[in-house]
């Protein structure tokens, strides 16, 4: 007995030792003061250690973790500390006089990190511990709580940073110039000034507007944009409410609406427990794209909330109940029948992108074909249920119909007075489409959406398996819902990831149905539940529950690479169309530098110019938009008619030619850190000259 205490006391003696040195070199390498770190160590220790001698082990918290394992947690940090010290060594022996001291290059002092190795460690330590003291009837709840915590936690941290100061660019900026004049006039369609001027010297118009702006159809009339006007009404219902900055703070909120409805498709379609339908939402919180297109202001995200609202609203759980004489038909608890629900949202879907108009077959026929077997039960066992299913589906469809075509009437009307018919669109972009591209198109997605979704992709992959076995109809309805969508846009050669955004969701939900499949998989394989031991039943119960709730919690860690991969964004964000502070106040500053009635000929960054300087802009260049623009002669001829000052902004690649072709003495005034745009639509920030033009003499004589 004596030789076992002191074996016990000599192995105890050795993980403590082995510990406090592992911890040691690990503070070296990192810089940490050894002195925190063990006082860190013994906070996380004290409490659990505390609550263990004050409350006595019961049935339900039977046993404390031993000293192996429960310092066991902080392996991943000492694995980090090995990897670092092994990486740097090796690369002082291949290169000795890149450094005298030990340093790790990149990319592998990113990605083994210190700071996060020791998160995932307290995070482990914390999750063991608490599977010890927690109930385990309560361990699931408290995963769940947890992970809904760590997310609005991110959310409250990262979304104030992404909020843009001002918009630039085309598709960013017109939403907002049409969110604007939808509020302030009651209309999406813009006049432009100098339209007038071209119209009357015969000069193509297409210079004189905003990228995305289509040739008004009168001289002196509004112009329309390629967009829908969808996306822009909630832009005028934001600026309503909260001013400019409700502009560019609506798509945070949608962002938000987003990971609601991605946890709705998850628990009523999907039909997972709270915590794997939290985790679908915070798969997709975690997304780069997803965290990207919420900070401007684009229709993207408005696109995949009521795509996903329609996707709930035909999809959800419905029940039915057959008695003696009653017949009861629902839905979810929140549309009492599809046909309300699935008219608004995919109206909505379609008002905020139009190819989202052929979601609605799918969602139709993948209605009837979760139904249809309920329906023929419920017929067979009650006579009067087919006339009664008869007259409900009709009542629905009817309602789906009216519903959709009253969300839909403000856009017919749109279209009508912008373009002359119900029926005309302005988007020139199918000359983009090209079977021959749908290959390329379609790795470079795959390709795109394996770097997003990376350490989920084995989920999505063991999800769609799970859903083809457990729930074929369901399957095949969604199939037939994204299918057609994205099989619409594979030809388009210019195709971005943003651009299937709405399909998010349904992959963050596969995801976590492939986590919640492989979980439950491997717990009901071994539940012993065939032993007639009820003993062995019920400690294996309890092993069970705290095993899960560590798996539960150990999915944190496969999170927070996700996490890790946006921390920088924490420092600095720049996108496509993005203002920072400092950057409106440069274009803020035009106002100040030009006189009122100025000419500021420029090229993307002419929307910001005009919104936020308050000055007259052209865009003379011709490689961004080629065959839609002015040659040199017609640029001068303008010029020449519109006898206004004229000033250069340097923002891109094609205002070199319209420089030349001025033959002028350009001054300069101001250098201004904005966005300046490539051949290829790629942009950088940068310090952009803006020119004073002072025109020739012979300029008159051309």
């Amino acid at each position: 007995m004596r030789r076992n205490f002191q074996f016990i006391i000599h192995h105890s003696s050795f993980i403590i030792l082995f510990h406090l040195a592992a911890l040691g070199l690990t503070a070296r390498l990192a810089h940490w003061p050894y002195l925190l770190v063990l006082i860190v160590l013994i906070a996380a220790i004290a409490p659990f250690n505390i609550y263990r001698h004050l409350v006595p082990p019961s049935p339900v918290r039977p046993v404390s973790p031993s000293l192996l394992s429960s310092l066991s947690s902080l392996l991943p940090i000492y694995a980090v500390t090995a990897l670092r010290l092994a990486i740097a060594l090796v690369a002082r022996a291949l290169c000795p006089s890149c450094s005298a001291t030990l340093v790790v290059p990149e990319p592998f002092a990113s990605i083994l990190s210190f700071e996060w190795a020791a998160i995932f460690s307290l995070t482990l330590f914390i999750i063991h511990h608490s599977s010890f003291i927690i109930a385990s009837a309560y361990q699931p709840r408290l995963a769940t709580i947890a992970l809904a915590a760590l997310g609005l936690i991110w959310i409250a941290a990262l979304y104030p940073r992404l909020i843009p100061a001002g918009v630039t660019a085309a598709d960013p900026f017109a939403y907002v110039q049409m969110g604007i004049d939808l509020a302030a006039h009651g209309t999406p369609l813009h006049t432009f000034p100098l339209a007038r001027l071209a119209f009357d010297f015969h000069l193509p118009v297409y210079p004189t507007l905003f990228v995305g702006y289509t040739i008004p159809r009168l001289p002196d009339g509004p112009s329309a944009t390629v967009w829908p006007p969808g996306f822009s009404a909630l832009l005028a219902l934001a600026f309503k409410l909260a001013g400019e900055r409700g502009l560019y703070w609506l798509n945070p909120v949608i962002a938000c609406l987003s990971l609601a409805a991605t946890y709705l498709l998850a628990r009523c379609v999907f039909q997972l427990p709270p915590f794997f339908s939290v985790l679908a939402a915070t798969l997709l919180l975690t997304s780069l794209e997803q965290t990207i297109r919420l900070s401007i202001p684009l229709a993207d995200l408005a696109t995949q909330l009521f795509t996903t609202l329609a996707i709930i609203a035909a999809f959800g759980p419905w029940k039915l109940e057959v008695g003696a004489r009653k017949f009861e038909i629902w839905s979810s608890h929140t549309f009492r029948g599809p046909g309300l629900g699935l008219g608004v949202f995919s109206a909505l879907a379609y008002l905020t992108r139009y190819t989202q108009l052929l979601l609605i077959p799918g969602l139709v026929i993948g209605r009837w074909l979760l139904v249809a077997n309920d329906w023929r039960r419920a017929a067979g066992r009650w006579p009067r249920a087919k006339r009664l299913l008869f007259h409900s589906s009709l009542f629905h469809s009817s309602l789906f119909i009216v519903s959709f075509f009253i969300v839909a009437l403000p856009d017919f009307a749109y279209r009508t007075v912008a373009f002359g018919s119900p029926f005309a669109f302005a988007s020139g972009e199918l000359a983009q489409f090209s079977l021959a591209d749908v290959p390329a198109v379609t790795l470079r997605l795959l390709t795109d959406l394996a770097a997003d979704f990376n350490v989920a992709v084995p989920f999505i992959i063991v999800g769609v398996i799970a859903l083809l076995r457990r729930h074929h109809r369901l399957a095949l309805a969604l199939t037939l819902v994204l299918g057609p969508v994205i099989l619409f846009h594979l030809p388009y050669h210019y195709l971005k990831l943003r651009d299937l955004l709405f399909i998010f969701p349904a992959l963050c939900a596969l995801a976590a149905f492939g986590a919640h499949a492989a979980v439950s998989s491997q717990w009901s394989d071994a539940s012993g539940q065939k032993s007639g031991d009820s003993n062995h039943r019920s400690r294996f119960t309890l092993h069970a529950q705290r095993s899960l709730f560590i798996v539960h919690c150990s999915l944190f860690i496969l999170l927070a690479f996700r996490f890790n991969a946006q921390l920088p964004f924490l420092d600095g964000f720049y996108t496509y169309g993005f203002l920072t502070a400092g950057q409106r106040a440069q274009i803020e500053s035009i106002a100040a530098l030009t006189p009122p009635d100025a000419i500021v000929a420029g090229s993307l960054n002419t929307g910001a110019v005009s919104l936020y300087a308050g000055r007259d802009t052209l865009r003379p260049g011709r490689l961004l938009q080629p065959g839609r623009n002015w040659s040199d002669d017609e640029f001068l001829a303008f010029v020449k008619a519109a006898g206004r000052p004229l000033y250069l902004l340097m923002d891109s690649e094609e205002m070199a030619a319209p420089a030349a072709a001025l033959r002028a003495r350009l001054t300069p005034i101001a250098e201004l850190y904005l966005p300046y745009y490539y051949r290829d639509g790629s942009a950088a920030n940068q310090l952009i000259p803006l020119y004073k033009v002072t025109l020739d003499e012979h300029l008159d004589q051309r």
